[in-house]
């Protein structure tokens, strides 16, 4: 398998940021390849090796106009290997494996000051890390109506700093009446922290603009989570809630309004949300409808534990993240038209995310999807889609201390061909 892609992005401003003509752009390229063996027995296990490399260039191009010019070149690339073993049987399955790569980061930072005193730096580095994790999971079905999960991760950081990650999972599923089930888990979760961290003159520049620098340290997450499922009549319904308490969690502070984030890490953090979808059944042969509910909110607590910042949380209580947005609903239908048409509908509803750093948030809004696809024979398939139909503009996010201000992605359109070889 192998896949290439490259954008090409202005980074939007704010009115005071237009007016002078302040015109910062981005570039990204990103290249992936991985090689699959998998050899099955019989006997009901099956062996996975799968090696794979991803190289990543991002580059930030600051505007000449810009008061604080940022250039940033970032060459990343990734070299690993994912491998398991798995075995099925009537009442259980087991699967054990790692999954482990090592990174060799390249990346040029500079800052220039067109006004006041006019500082200049620049700051190169090259730095390697590893990530070695190891896994086990499996599932016992202990009767007809109860089916038991668990699982263990461990996982080695080595990179600006070491950390030992360790991630739990336990959970149970109970059949009920009518082809219902209910669920209830426990999940711990570890995410590394970045290779990146700031040196040398980039560093003393930070500090004389009276920003502090603190080492990032890897997310450690809670998740509990309860849901119910059903199918009535042939239409699927799933209701779920969770609860996600978060150590050291993952944020990143945005350099001035670009699109340039450092990585950042508060000392608390939590998630509540509810979420429910349906799917109908295929109805008259041709028709079939869906939608998706979510109700979240997103808070932070405590101080920046690290990453380069100047922002000062509330000394007590929660406050809202930028990705805060209460509400988010969508809804669609597929119909299968004669000749081998097929057409697909989505309408996208969002409450609106957060205003600043809070509590207030942005307006709602209102986005539609549509897709027509033909099939040629059995083998070729082609797509014709087209996203925020309308062009409808909307902010995503507006002076906040974490993101700064974005806007959500212009009308999309993209043709897919797709040929299935005989194999």
């Amino acid at each position: 398998v192998a896949a290439s892609r490259t954008d090409r992005f202005q980074v939007p401003n704010v009115d005071a940021q237009q007016a002078l003509g302040i015109d910062d752009r981005e570039t990204g390229d990103d290249t992936f390849t991985n090689v699959t063996w998998l050899h099955s027995s019989e006997s009901g296990w099956v062996l996975t090796v799968s090696p794979y490399f991803h190289r990543n260039k991002q580059r930030y191009i600051g505007s000449p106009n810009d008061p604080l010019i940022t250039q940033d070149d970032r060459t990343s690339n990734y070299m690993g290997a994912y491998a398991s073993w798995a075995r099925t049987a009537t009442k259980y399955t087991i699967r054990v494996g790692t999954d482990s790569f090592v990174e060799h980061d390249n990346s040029s930072f500079g800052l220039t000051e067109t006004i006041g005193a006019r500082q200049s730096v620049t700051q190169r580095q090259t730095l390697w890390s590893s990530v070695a994790a190891t896994f086990v999971e499996g599932t016992w079905r202990t009767t007809n109506w109860l089916a038991l999960n668990g699982g263990y991760r461990y996982e080695r950081f080595g990179g600006s700093l070491i950390e030992h990650g360790n991630s739990p999972r336990v959970g149970a599923a109970i059949s009920v009446a009518k082809g219902g089930v209910i669920r209830a888990s426990y999940s711990g979760y570890y995410e590394h922290p970045p290779t990146s961290t700031i040196s040398g003159p980039l560093l003393e520049f930070a500090l004389n603009q009276g920003f502090g620098f603190l080492p990032v340290h890897g997310e450690h997450d809670h998740v509990l989570e309860l849901g119910f499922a059903t199918t009535i009549h042939g239409w699927t319904l799933d209701v779920t809630g969770y609860r996600n308490q978060v150590d050291k969690l993952a944020d990143h502070d945005v350099l001035g309004n670009s699109n340039l984030l450092l990585p950042l890490s508060i000392a608390h953090g939590r998630v509540r949300a509810f979420e429910s979808t349906l799917r109908s059944p295929v109805v008259a042969k041709r028709l079939q409808v869906h939608y998706a509910f979510a109700y979240q909110v997103a808070e932070g607590r405590g101080a920046v534990t690290g990453g380069m910042t100047d922002f000062a949380p509330p000394a007590t209580g929660y406050f809202f993240l930028d990705h805060d947005q209460r509400v988010t609903f969508n809804s669609g239908a597929s119909l299968d038209l004669p000749r081998a048409f097929w057409l697909s509908g989505n309408l996208n509803v969002g409450s609106g995310f957060l205003l600043g750093d809070g509590p207030d948030h942005l307006p709602a809004h209102v986005t539609g999807d549509l897709a027509l696809g033909h099939s040629f024979g059995k083998n070729v398939k082609l797509r014709v889609a087209a996203t925020n139909i309308t062009n409808k503009q909307y902010l995503t996010g507006f002076q906040n201390s974490f993101a700064g201000t974005h806007w959500a992605a212009p009308r999309e359109v993209s043709v897919q061909l797709r040929v299935k070889f005989h194999y």
